[in-house]
């Protein structure tokens, strides 16, 4: 690894500036104190209409700004800020959610792994920090490990350790790819628009013989999302949970079936019928706390 290497963090938001703001503030301290790395940050403006891009290139000039339709989404405007970095050939791509609000020294201890673990992975390897509930030590996002023999996607958090901890794949609040990747796999696949991309980048990274290893400490805040509007919630009607297998951000059934048919196995029909079943006739899941902001 070279002395100063370039990170590109990649960014999508959509209509919470000050919560957008909050994240570039949180990561200009990692900039002041990252005298190892270089950050270059791309962020993907989805036609917000809140003034977000406006405050963004009046307080973070620097920050590189490029604009979306209003219907990126996740996938889309990560993958727009994904090829918008490469014309700066970067060594590391950190994909980061705006409402993850970084401890200051997040990148410095997942560059400290990667340079740990690399050498036995010929530098193709991902390092995924995990997130905490705000106020809490409750882990929000991170590193998923299959919890079943049989179901595919069964998957838990991974436990922290004193040391990093590998998984199967990840939730795409914090993840820091190295290059050797990107050119072994690609990026995220353009089938997904909102949901799956992150999960399915680390199955197909697995797949390819990449290690991933979890950062033993978060690395940072992130308030998980309301369950109670989810496909599956109880909450919700039979009509509005039927709606949601149409929605790029419930669980349209058009990606979830080529999901599904991807990483399912010999019985992937079966993996994809479930939850369309469950949600629409045997709802279950319990209300949890609501997520202010909804991402884009």
């Amino acid at each position: 690894m070279q002395e100063k290497p370039i990170i590109a963090v990649l960014i999508t938001v959509h209509n919470r500036k000050e919560t957008t703001i909050e994240a570039l503030n949180r990561l200009s301290l990692q900039k002041r104190r990252g005298e190892h790395f270089k950050l270059l940050v791309v962020i993907t403006d989805d036609a917000s209409t809140d003034g977000t891009a406006d405050a963004i290139k009046k307080n973070f000039p620097e920050t590189v700004v490029v604009a979306g339709n209003g219907q990126l989404y996740w996938g889309g405007g990560t993958r727009r800020a994904f090829r918008e970095a490469a014309k700066h050939s970067p060594d590391f791509y950190l994909m980061l959610n705006d409402d993850t609000h970084l401890s200051l020294d997040a990148i410095s201890r997942a560059l400290d792994v990667y340079a740990q673990k690399s050498e036995a992975s010929d530098m193709k390897l991902i390092v995924v920090g995990a997130t905490r509930e705000p106020g809490a030590n409750e882990i929000s996002y991170g590193g998923l490990e299959r919890c079943s023999t049989i179901h595919p996607f069964h998957y838990r958090k991974v436990k922290l350790q004193a040391d990093p901890q590998p998984c199967d794949t990840f939730n795409g609040n914090f993840v820091l790819i190295h290059q050797s990747v990107v050119d072994a796999i690609g990026f995220l696949d353009e089938k997904f628009t909102h949901r799956f991309g992150d999960i399915d980048y680390g199955l197909v990274a697995a797949k390819a013989g990449i290690n991933i290893y979890v950062l033993p400490e978060t690395v940072g805040e992130c308030l998980k999302n309301d369950r109670r509007q989810d496909w599956d919630s109880a909450d919700l009607s039979f009509f509005s949970r039927l709606k949601k297998f149409f929605d790029v951000k419930g669980l349209p059934i058009n990606e979830s079936y080529y999901f599904c048919r991807k990483h399912g196995g010999k019985l992937w029909l079966v993996w994809w019928i479930m939850p369309i079943v469950r949600g629409l006739f045997f709802p279950t899941r319990p209300a949890q706390k609501r997520k202010k902001n909804t991402p884009a």
